[in-house]
């Protein structure tokens, strides 16, 4: 897996899913709205995989199984998860996502 990749589980792991949520939907200081513009269908497929992961992580937890909300199954999709992160986290601009974990590594020293 590339460097981001990492970076990626190391806010993940630190309680910072919710950072990058906003970035993948372009709702913080940290997103980069020409990341999306760029994407071929592919890679926005992959982004929009892994935000819903992400979000299922942050409201189920690292859950494997899906959950039967009113009636409706929601799944987690940790393997397209990986694949975004393994294709580079496209939806993402690097540069931003270096900033965020220098901004959340100082705040949680």
């Amino acid at each position: 897996m590339m460097k981001e990749g990492f970076d990626i589980d190391w806010l993940v792991d630190r309680g910072f899913a919710a950072d990058i949520v906003k970035m993948l939907i372009g709702e913080n200081e940290f997103a980069d709205l020409d990341a999306f513009e760029s994407l071929d269908r592919h890679s926005r497929r992959l982004r929009g995989m892994a935000l819903q992961h992400l979000q299922f992580f942050i409201e189920y937890g690292d859950r494997k199984d899906p959950v039967d909300v009113d009636g409706k199954i929601l799944s987690p999709y940790p393997e397209y998860f990986y694949a975004w992160k393994l294709a580079g986290c496209p939806g993402i601009s690097l540069h931003q996502l270096d900033r965020l974990i220098s901004v959340r590594r100082s705040s949680s020293s």
